[in-house]
Order: structure tokens, then sequence, then C-alpha cells
């Protein structure tokens, strides 16, 4: 008898000690909710920000879309990316001078012009804090034109990640 009323007694003290400590875990701070730069951007974060959406005067977009930022194998999260298929009547000079004058007057700085191997030419531009909340980088494209073409067929390309 005195081995079952010690069990019981046991019992209710440990339901207590649980209830006790599910009201501590209930009521205590909450985790920080996962936003940028802690995380890594959504594609619906990269899409509103105007810097996505820095095209040359009279461009029309043909295409828009985007890529959620994720975390990569070591943790770090990986670039949030929107990409923009625009068409326009100027020509590829045109749009490649606004762009080179346009971005650097707003603080980005150009990097490196290059050519793949399918003759897209490559216009990086870069944009880090303090003038930004994170790293965002803006590639300008243009894919090679055939000879009939008229207008100039470009993408930009805006990619935003941690700082």
């Amino acid at each position: 008898m005195l081995l079952h009323v010690w069990r019981v007694s046991a019992f209710k003290c440990l339901v207590a000690a649980l209830a006790a400590a599910a009201t501590l875990i209930a009521c205590g701070p909450k985790p920080h909710p996962c936003t940028p730069p802690h995380c890594p951007f959504t594609a619906a974060q990269a899409m509103a920000m105007a810097d996505s959406q820095i095209y040359y005067p009279g461009s029309t977009v043909v295409s828009r879309t985007g890529t959620d930022g994720s975390n990569s194998v070591n943790g770090e999260p990986e670039d949030a990316y929107v990409t923009t298929w625009l068409a326009t009547p100027a020509t590829e000079a045109q749009v490649t001078a606004w762009y080179q004058k346009t971005l650097p007057a707003a603080g980005w700085t150009p990097g490196d012009f290059s050519v793949d191997p399918r003759g897209y030419s490559h216009y990086p531009f870069y944009l880090s804090p303090p003038l930004s909340p994170a790293h965002e980088t803006i590639y300008v494209d243009f894919q090679p034109q055939s000879p009939s073409a008229s207008g100039t067929a470009y993408r930009l390309a805006f990619a935003i990640g941690t700082p």
C-alpha cells in the first residue's frame, strides 16, 4: 500500500513538473522570424525591389520569373534571382551606354564585361552595403541577333543575397 501511495505521489509530481515546463516553453521567448539578411530572400521579395526593375526606357517586358534564395549545404543563404527578358527598338550600343551611365550614377560598381561561348554579352554591376541592405548584382545580357532582327532583346538578371 505504501508503495502504491508513493507511485501516485511521484506520478502527480511528474505531471506537475511537465505542466510547469510546458507553461514556461509556451510563454518563453518566441524564435526570431527568418527575415533577410539573416536568411535567404524570396523571389517575391526580390521581384518587389525597385532595383530588379531598372529597365532601359521604352523597353517591353517579354517575360519575368523569380527564384527563391535557399540555404546552401554549408548553411549560407544563396541569392534570390529575378530574370526579366526585354525588347526595345533601341540598339545594343544605346542600351549598353544607358546602363553604363545610369547604374554607376546610382552607386552601382561596374564589373568586367565578358562574352560567353554562346555569344551572349554580359555586363555585371554590383551594389553593396551601406547603399543596399544586402549584396545586389545586376547582369545586363544581350543575346546574339540574327541579321534580320530589328531592335534589341536583352536580359536583366537581378540577384540579391545576404551581406
